[in-house]
């Protein structure tokens, strides 16, 4: 890495312990009243109040039903087999902060070797925004989805069945993760495709069957598009409408596709989003495993704001593989800040971020459908 990533890197390392050291005061409202790395730590305190249930005679399934949240069945049995306590949560919510932050600068050092001193800060912006801060502040599981999502994207092309194992792990903890899975259809041969049905077909079915258990087990519309409920709360302040939900969802990608089009058209600037001709096809396989988490993130799911993790590794590999103008990377960079310091805990500012997600995404859908042919060929050789 260059001295500025350096920089970069170690500014962002050292901001994160200041936070963890004074209990995050910047964010008092968000994070203050919180234990450390309290995802973690919840989990362990689950796991062991369902242990003692069914040590009281209880069934697995009525402690399960009465102890956990919104995570996997999976996920509680193999932490049952670990175990934890406080300062085994701490420990490992300081090693994932650490590992996130690593790989996030390591990404951008590659895709932007020179970048400028505007170029850095506005990485620095991104990684000391609130919903990142969040992520690392309570240990979020979803770090550990995205390293292992990275981790995927290594094994993909020089041990292909390990991809394929870490693919089903992440799965088995967030389901959001289950599309990745299905990529290794890409230029398998019929038998392969036969074995792969035979091996991932169960995990599916699991899994569908654990989205059906965690239904109504989450104080956000899981069975709502456009999860967290996107816009529809500021027309419904007593409650989620999954239909208002949906509407407005739709309206928002109507109106980024509408501006998209008078930009082409009116402006005379139309947005190109092919890859570069010398693009590397890792760098294109990072980017597509990335927006396949969001697409589904986005609309099938809860979109929580720790989840804009996945956006952040996107920012540098988007500027590095499209053909933007100048022009046309200012706008990007302004809608990605706005994405990430307006869409968490800024009360009646929250739309401009919702409506800054709504334009990413279907900017990410775009590049989807202009580049298919090259993000197939990538994945195909890849086998």
């Amino acid at each position: 890495m260059t001295r500025k990533w350096i920089a970069v890197w170690t500014s962002s390392i050292f901001f994160y312990f200041l936070m963890y050291l004074f209990h995050w005061p910047l964010f008092p409202d968000m994070l203050g009243v919180e234990p450390r790395f309290i995802d973690i730590s919840g989990l362990f305190s689950q796991v062991a109040c369902v242990e003692d249930k069914v040590h009281s005679g209880s069934s697995y399934m009525h402690a399960t039903e009465v102890c956990t949240y919104v995570y996997t069945k999976s996920l509680y049995i193999a932490i049952s087999f670990v175990g934890g306590t406080a300062a085994v949560a701490v420990f490992l919510g300081c090693i994932q902060g650490i590992l996130v932050l690593t790989a996030l600068v390591q990404i951008s050092a590659l895709s932007l070797r020179d970048i400028t001193k505007r170029g850095a800060l506005f990485f620095v912006a991104l990684l000391l925004s609130p919903p990142i801060m969040l992520l690392l502040e309570r240990g979020n599981i979803d770090g550990t989805i995205f390293l292992l999502v990275l981790l995927m994207d290594r094994l993909y092309r020089e041990r292909r069945q390990w991809a394929l194992v870490v693919a089903v792990l992440a799965s088995l903890i967030k389901f959001y993760s289950l599309p990745l899975v299905w990529t290794f259809l890409c230029g398998v041969k019929m038998w392969q495709k036969f074995s792969f049905l035979f091996l991932v077909g169960p995990v599916t079915v699991f899994l569908l069957q654990e989205i059906w258990w965690m239904r109504g087990r989450t104080p956000y519309p899981t069975d709502s598009a456009f999860g967290n409920p996107m816009l529809g709360k500021y027309l419904q302040p007593g409650g989620s409408n999954p239909i208002i939900d949906l509407f407005v969802g739709l309206s928002v990608c109507g109106l980024a596709i509408a501006v998209l089009k008078y930009w082409e058209i009116k402006k005379g600037a139309p947005l190109k989003l092919d890859f570069i001709a010398n693009a590397e096809n890792s760098r294109i396989q990072l980017l597509t495993l990335l927006v396949i988490v969001h697409l589904t993130c986005y609309f099938l799911t809860t979109n929580y704001d720790y989840r804009l993790i996945f956006l952040v590794a996107q920012a540098p590999l988007i500027l590095e593989l499209m053909e933007f103008t100048r022009k046309h990377k200012y706008i990007y960079c302004i809608n990605t800040l706005v994405i990430f310091w307006f869409s968490f805990n800024v009360g009646l500012l929250q739309p401009l971020g919702d409506l800054a997600i709504g334009f990413h995404t279907v900017l990410l859908v775009k590049v989807l459908i202009v580049n298919r042919r090259k993000i197939i060929e990538v994945f195909v050789s890849a086998k």
